[in-house]
């Protein structure tokens, strides 16, 4: 069984490696250990930005909404921010409150 690649994917010069072992056209496969930055977990994020995730979703299960939340963004930014609560708050109607558990 050959060895896992060790990885820090939240390091800030992690992006920047994989770039410069890419173009070095390295037959190894790309990995972090050995490095001084192994411990570097200053990229991670606390809290990560689910929006785009949703607004995909509303684009494949309700193209017409996602038509009109993109129109209204581009003209009225304030307006699509109270949009996108409103269409995440129905999302979550639509997705958990009508669960079979709740019938």
């Amino acid at each position: 069984m050959e060895d896992v690649p060790v990885r820090n994917v939240w390091c800030p010069y992690y992006d920047r490696c994989l770039d410069n072992h890419i173009q070095a056209s390295h037959p190894i496969s790309f990995e972090c250990r050995g490095c001084r930055h192994m411990g570097n977990t200053s990229a991670r994020k606390e809290e990560i930005d689910l929006r785009p995730s949703m607004l995909l979703l509303v684009a494949i299960f309700w193209p017409q909404l996602y038509s009109r939340f993109r129109r209204v963004q581009v003209t009225q930014p304030l307006k699509a921010a109270i949009l996108f609560d409103l269409i995440m708050s129905q999302m979550k109607e639509k997705l958990f409150d009508n669960s079979p558990t709740k019938r």
